[in-house]
């Protein structure tokens, strides 16, 4: 279900979080945080986004899908995601390399706290090689990020062969039973994912 910021603000109001929201944030050149990021995000982040809006669908997670922080945090992260008496989760979609430095990793991680924490998801087929030791030719080899215990793998997949035998050439990302299994324990969500459904597709 997707949560506006009213939706938000009159759940989370009893936790004192002091939420701050991209869209009542204006930049130099007035325009707030989210014109800014739907301005200028890539087809990979804007998919990525999408892609766990219909995930947290499937799962019945209350999901606000735009930027979302902290007062006093200068940071902000891409969704939160809200069920019942849970702590909230703040999500940061890393989608490229430029994204992976490590200051912007500590950068966002002063979001997280106990009554809402954060994880991050990172996308691509070669794990280690993106976020990890930095000595495959990946997306960011040259970045190493020792600190893990907060960051989630997502997966790409190819789309399914036409009945002609050609590929389509759209992606489906997808969204994989670890990321499933988190949110489960997190927020105490009862029921497994459909039998079927190794892993739960975005668009």
């Amino acid at each position: 279900m997707i949560l506006s910021r009213n939706d938000v603000l009159s759940k989370l109001a009893p936790r004192n979080l002091g939420l701050v929201f991209g869209c009542d944030v204006r930049r130099g050149d007035g325009r707030t945080i989210d014109e800014t990021e739907r301005q200028e995000e890539s087809d990979t982040h804007r998919t990525l986004r999408d892609a766990l809006v219909l995930f947290c669908g499937k799962l019945a997670i209350g999901i606000y899908p735009h930027n979302i922080g902290r007062r006093g945090r200068y940071a902000m992260a891409d969704a939160l995601l809200c069920v019942a008496e849970a702590a909230p989760l703040f999500i940061e979609i890393l989608a490229s390399p430029q994204a992976m430095t490590p200051e912007n990793i500590e950068r966002k991680r002063a979001l997280s706290s106990p009554e809402a924490p954060l994880r991050f998801l990172v996308t691509g087929f070669d794990y280690d090689s993106l976020i990890g030791y930095g000595d495959g030719p990946g997306w960011s080899a040259d970045v190493a990020i020792e600190d893990k215990h907060d960051i989630l793998r997502t997966g790409q997949l190819e789309s399914p062969l036409t009945m002609r035998g050609t590929r389509r050439k759209r992606r489906r990302w997808i969204y994989t039973p670890t990321i499933w299994k988190f949110l489960r324990e997190h927020f105490r969500l009862p029921a497994p994912p459909p039998l079927g459904s190794p892993v739960l597709r975005g668009r």
